[in-house]
């Protein structure tokens, strides 16, 4: 199950890697649970990315990252919900260590009417309300509230009728 430790802005740390000075050219390596507080699962890096660009802007429950700028260099903006704090990397032999960070109190409430009816495989969207006695057809991607006595279906979800409670269809919706 996940952690219930919700990480603090100071947790996050510039790690320095070993450094292997050569005349050849340097190196510098990590090792998983001797440089880096954690095991290595999987790798992965992100490169010609236009001037003035953003990526991320998004948070993990269970995993930690290791960030190096193998060249060039950029910013990394740390947020826990309550500070925020700017790294600048330009080094390959340093890193930032950025733990598994938990955002429960952001997480947006999704509001379930009573006699409403969800089909399956059906995606609902974080703080999105599904109405009193709604039908949301299978498969569909719900991206707005959904009315009382509303039928959705598809991707994204239409409005495509009305149901009563009984789960009668009542009068179609044109367009």
């Amino acid at each position: 199950m996940f952690d219930k430790h919700i990480m603090e802005i100071r947790e996050s740390q510039i790690i320095q890697l070993p450094k292997i000075l050569d005349r050849r050219g340097n190196l510098s390596f990590i090792e998983g649970e001797n440089h880096i507080p954690f095991a290595i699962r999987r790798t992965h890096w992100i490169y010609d990315v236009p001037g003035g660009e953003k990526r991320g802007g998004h948070a993990y429950k269970v995993c930690q990252e290791f960030i190096v700028a193998l060249s060039g260099s950029f910013d990394v903006i740390v947020n826990d919900g309550k500070e925020e704090k700017t790294y600048h990397l330009n080094r390959s032999y340093y890193g930032l260590y950025i733990p598994a960070i938990c955002r429960k109190d952001e997480f947006k409430k999704t509001h379930i009417g009573k006699g409403a009816t969800i089909g399956a495989n059906a995606t609902i969207l974080c703080g999105i309300t599904i109405g009193k006695f709604a039908f949301v057809g299978a498969g569909a991607v719900v991206t707005k509230n959904v009315p009382d006595y509303a039928v959705v279906v598809g991707n994204p979800a239409r409005q495509a009728g009305w149901m009563d409670e009984n789960g009668d269809k009542q009068l179609k919706i044109t367009n």
